[in-house]
């Protein structure tokens, strides 16, 4: 799947359109390569973000 700036935090779908995982960065030297967690992977983090009401820090950017 293509990856472009601005995709983080995005689905990464099957051919189905199922959600496969989430996006998080793209290479910085490789066009055709980008990165995202599966589903399985960010499952718990999702649960526990649909009732967290307390704010956390986002951290620095890789660019």
């Amino acid at each position: 799947a293509t990856v472009r700036q601005g995709n983080s935090g995005g689905p990464l779908l099957t051919t189905d359109g199922r959600v496969y995982g989430v996006v998080f960065a793209k290479s910085l030297d490789d066009p055709d390569t980008g990165y995202a967690l599966t589903a399985d992977e960010v499952r718990d983090d999702v649960t526990q973000g649909r009732t967290a009401t307390q704010r956390v820090d986002t951290e620095s950017c890789a660019l």
